[in-house]
């Protein structure tokens, strides 16, 4: 893994993090992995003409051109914050994201 481009963002309020890896070497139109800390969250599209379609539980792989390459995420997982991570089309050349969940009673 190459830790030279590895990022925290925290998100709002929330405070949830989202730790990007990038190789710099994936290629256009592959798929993004998304993931979650836990394991298991439910991704949703939140806003748009699709908000609130259902992608499946973390792991998942996302096409980042979907929606005109600007997507916001929902992640949902119980006895957890929900959390929020923006994927455009200039995350391609990433390899995995991971959004951290905050506990809602830590």
């Amino acid at each position: 893994m190459n830790k030279r481009n590895i990022s925290y963002v925290m998100l709002g309020v929330l405070t949830i993090s989202v730790l990007l890896f990038s190789t710099g070497t994936a290629l256009a139109g592959n798929p993004l992995k998304i993931d979650s800390i836990p394991t298991g969250a439910e991704v949703y599209l939140y806003g748009g003409v699709n908000s609130g379609q259902y992608l499946g539980r973390t792991p998942i792989y996302f096409d980042t051109n979907s929606n005109g390459g600007n997507n916001l995420l929902r992640f949902v997982y119980p006895e957890y914050k929900i959390g929020y991570s923006r994927v455009t089309k200039y995350t391609s050349s990433w390899t995995c994201i991971y959004v951290y969940l905050n506990p809602l009673n830590p």
